[in-house]
This record gives structure tokens, C-alpha cells and sequence, in this order.
């Protein structure tokens, strides 16, 4: 019995020693599933350090509007000086090397570059100040001619308080004034009429006839200058030279009879080169004359003798700018319109048909013989002086003799 007893107690014993291995080995395993647990502690503690401001790139930013604001007061020049402008790169300069220690990203190649660009940004437009001319701080531009007023105006820029302007031709000076400047600019207006001597070009035109120059010259208060030429079409005013032609106009009478009836004038005004001249037949070589923007008043008249005129245009026809108008009265054909720009006029007439406006005969000729047709310019270059120049060009009518045979040869 005391054997069994004994037995039993060994085994109780047995099984209460597994049972504490047993919950032992449990407790052990569950300390060990547990362990990954602390990285992700680790994770967010790092993340929470993470979430703070990034100093680095604040000071990386910082650097580069320092060397901005260096750049700005660089292109004040003397204002400032090159101290202050210095001052300021060193302090960009610093930032941007302490962003680069900060971030632990130190490369020697890349603090050498960003060094080279933060100078060339900030002292650049102070060093282009200073090498290039100080006339280069002033400008003579916006050049323009208004027709309407019949001015020129043109604007002076640049950094400084006033400005002295002249226009001068041939070494005179033909106009001046000064002023202040507002908003580093200022504007001037001159009258053609005061500065006007004589054309820029000929009839060859802008290409190959420019014959004078006349130039504004600009002085600032710091003696900076600039120049600049007008343009030479602004200063070609004087309307100098006229071409005729004149075109027979043959007709049936009642009787069937072809004869000559009158005739068709047209005009073309401008500069023309000095070679070219009426032609046999009533044309002229010249093709067109050279036009000329300007205000100016046209007269024709038909005569043989100087001294006793055969017939004269209705109306004066006046010209502004390249546009010209007149009346038509006798023939009826009422207000007249046209351009003068590289084309030619067709005159008033006595009568007015389809297609064919013309003088007739009845109303000028005299007898056979040479008729001058004479164009009288007058050009409103001065309100108190106009200029006038007289243009002629003469055929010879044989009517009476020849009749429609007459091929108006030139005399």
C-alpha cells in the first residue's frame, strides 16, 4: 500500500514539475513573439523628430534671396556701392554653405558652383554698370511724327534729374530745350516748322537719296549723351517737283466727222528726277513722282503766252499728308478725292462724260502753237513763309492744221 502511495506522490510530483516547465516555456515564447514590438516605437519617435522644421532647406532658401536682394541693389549702382552689395553676397554666400553642413550633404564641386553663380548673380549688373559707358544709361527713342499737329516728338530715358535736347543740322542748332525727368523719362514736342531747312532726300527715296541728316543730341545732368538721327522721310517736306500728261480726246460730230474735242490733264506731284521731262504724244518719262507726306496746295493753269492764262483748275486742290481733294464745278462732277502717293491725278474738266472727264477744246485753245500747262505748288512749311515752286511742261497743239493728226510734240 505505503509502495502505491509512494508511487502516486512521484508521479503528482512529476506532473506538477512539467505543468511549471510547461507554463514556463509558454511565458518564454510569449516574450518573444513581443519583441519585434520595439522597432515600431523606434518608427514613430523617428517620425516625430522628422515632423520639425527642415532648418537646412530654409537657410538654402534664405541664401538665394539674400544673393537676389544682392543682385537688386547691384543694379542701383554708385547709389549703393559695391560695399553694401558685397555685404549682403557674403551673408547669402554663408547661408548656403550652412544649408549644405546641415543637411550632412557637404560636396566640395557643388559649394564651388553655387559660389561662382551666387557672385556672378549679385555683383553681375554692378560690374556691367561699371564696365559699360555711362552714356549706355541714356536713350534717345520713340521717335514719331504726328501729321495732324505736324510735329516730331521723341523721349529721352534714362537715370537721371533733367536733360538738355537739341536737333541740329549741318552743325546748327536749329532747336533746343531741357527738362526734368519723371519716371527716368521725358517726352518732348517740336514743330517741323521750326526745324525744317531743306529735304532729307531726293527723288531716289530712302534707299539711295539721302542727301542730309538732322540729329537730336541729348545731355543728362550726370553728362551722359546719346544721339540718334531722324528718320529721313520725317524731315522731307518741300514738295518741289511736277509732272504732266495730257491724253487728246477725238470725238464724231454730227456729221460723223472724227475731231479733236479737248483734252484729259492729270498731274503728279513729288520730287522727280531732274533728266526725266514731258515726252512727244503728251506722256512723260517719269513713271510717277516720288511722294512726299505734306501739307500743300496745288494750282494749274494753261497758257501760251506767260502773261494772258487760256484756262485755270476750278478749285486749288489741297493736299494733307498724302491725301488730296478738290471740286469739280464746272463739269459737275462735284467734290473730288485722291492720293498723291506714287500714282497721278486726274484734273477738272469743263465736261464730264462716262469714263472721261476733260477740258474742251473750245474752252482754252487759241489757235495753233506751244501750250505750257504750269503747276504752281505752294508748300505751308511756315505758317508766314509759304514756298511756292513752279513746274511746266509744254506741247505743241496743231489742231487747226493737222486736226486729229496732231501728235502733240513736245516744245
Amino acid at each position: 500500500m505505503s509502495g502505491l502511495l509512494d508511487k502516486a506522490k512521484t508521479k503528482s510530483t512529476d506532473d506538477s514539475e512539467k505543468a511549471k516547465e510547461s507554463k514556463s516555456a509558454e511565458t518564454s515564447g510569449l516574450l518573444k513573439k513581443s519583441e519585434p514590438a520595439s522597432p515600431s516605437v523606434s518608427k514613430v519617435k523617428s517620425a516625430e523628430k522628422q515632423e520639425g522644421p527642415d532648418i537646412p532647406m530654409i537657410l538654402n532658401i534664405a541664401g538665394w534671396v539674400i544673393i537676389l536682394i544682392g543682385a537688386i541693389l547691384s543694379l542701383q549702382g554708385g547709389s549703393w556701392g559695391i560695399i553694401v552689395v558685397v555685404v549682403v553676397l557674403i551673408a547669402g554666400v554663408g547661408s548656403l554653405i550652412q544649408s549644405q553642413r546641415m543637411s550632412n550633404n557637404l560636396s566640395k564641386p557643388k559649394m564651388i558652383l553655387s559660389i561662382a553663380v551666387a557672385v556672378l548673380i549679385a555683383t553681375g549688373p554692378y560690374a556691367a554698370l561699371v564696365l559699360i559707358p555711362t552714356n549706355s544709361n541714356i536713350v534717345v527713342t520713340e521717335i514719331s511724327i504726328n501729321e495732324n499737329d505736324d510735329t516730331i516728338s521723341f523721349t529721352v530715358r534714362g537715370s537721371f534729374d533733367s536733360v538738355d535736347a537739341e536737333i541740329v543740322h549741318d552743325g546748327n542748332i536749329l532747336w533746343s530745350d531741357s527738362g526734368s525727368t519723371k519716371s527716368e523719362k521725358i517726352k518732348f514736342t517740336v514743330p517741323i516748322a521750326e526745324i525744317f531747312v531743306t529735304n532729307a532726300i531726293d527723288y531716289r527715296g530712302v534707299d539711295n537719296g539721302v542727301l542730309e541728316e538732322y540729329q537730336i543730341n541729348a545731355v543728362s545732368s550726370e553728362g551722359q549723351k546719346s544721339s540718334a538721327i531722324l528718320n529721313p522721310a520725317y524731315m522731307t517736306r518741300e514738295v518741289t517737283n511736277a509732272a504732266v500728261k495730257i491724253n487728246q480726246i477725238d470725238k464724231p460730230n454730227q456729221d460723223g466727222i472724227v475731231e479733236v474735242v479737248g483734252l484729259q490733264v492729270e498731274v503728279s506731284l513729288g520730287l522727280i528726277n531732274p533728266s526725266h521731262t514731258n515726252q512727244d504724244g503728251g506722256g512723260h518719262d517719269t513713271g510717277y513722282a516720288f511722294s512726299i507726306s505734306s501739307d500743300y496746295q496745288v494750282d494749274v493753269r494753261i497758257y501760251k503766252t506767260s502773261s494772258k492764262t487760256l484756262w485755270s483748275h476750278d478749285t486749288i486742290i489741297d493736299v494733307d499728308g498724302y491725301s488730296a481733294t478738290w471740286q469739280c464745278d464746272k463739269s459737275g462732277s462735284g467734290p473730288q478725292s485722291g492720293s498723291t502717293q506714287q500714282t497721278w491725278l486726274g484734273l477738272c474738266g469743263t465736261v464730264e462724260e462716262p469714263g472721261a472727264e476733260y477740258i474742251e477744246k473750245d474752252e482754252f485753245y487759241d489757235d495753233d502753237g506751244c501750250y505750257t500747262f504750269e503747276v504752281i505748288i505752294t508748300n505751308e512749311l511756315y505758317s508766314n513763309q509759304p514756298v511756292t515752286t513752279v513746274n511746266s511742261n509744254s506741247w505743241e497743239l496743231e489742231w487747226d492744221e493737222l486736226g486729229t493728226e496732231s501728235s502733240l510734240p513736245t516744245c
